[in-house]
């Protein structure tokens, strides 16, 4: 048994949320635009602007994007610290 602790913080790994996204193309531009989803504990604008085009059998694209890393939960949904109060 280990003495001194306590109170030990809990972490509710559980998120639930919407993600809106609207997109649009056309001539080979593709732009888009949406959330992280809405009711995470962060959330951010999401977007991206992507150009193709082909010429002689040889294709060319070009991208630029922030879109949501999915690796984790931290990543994806973000976290609160319950000890601290931080986000």
């Amino acid at each position: 048994r280990q003495q001194g602790l306590s109170s030990v913080a809990t972490l509710d790994q559980e998120a639930k949320g919407v993600a809106l996204n609207l997109s649009y193309e056309l001539a080979g531009v593709r732009a888009d635009i949406g959330s992280s989803p809405i009711g995470f504990p962060v959330q951010n604008i999401v977007g991206g602007l992507r150009w193709s085009g082909s010429d002689d059998g040889a294709s060319l694209g070009i991208e630029i994007a922030r879109k949501s890393v999915t690796d984790s939960y931290l990543s994806y949904a973000g976290a609160k610290d319950s000890l601290y109060g931080l986000t």
